[in-house]
């Protein structure tokens, strides 16, 4: 509910404002928050999976896990 109110709030300044910045602080915005439900969504999922996944042996893995999500994220904010 927070991040949907933090939405319409931001969504509502950009109503009232007509600025480049505004436009580029907008689209960090949504990037950081497509960015944080993709993560709070994995976090739910892995609390409640009947079978807990084993700890990644190999380093590289949450890297190409990070790169991953990187580009997802402009993806699915367009």
């Amino acid at each position: 509910m927070l991040g949907i109110l933090s939405f319409v709030m931001v969504l509502a300044a950009a109503v009232l404002t007509v600025d480049s910045v505004f436009l580029v602080a907008f689209a960090g915005f949504m990037l950081m928050a497509v960015s944080t439900f993709v993560l709070m969504e994995m976090r739910r999922s892995s609390h409640t999976a009947t079978i807990p996944a084993r700890e990644a042996t190999d380093p590289l893995t949450y890297r190409r896990m990070a790169f991953f999500l990187a580009g997802a994220s402009p993806v699915l904010v367009l």
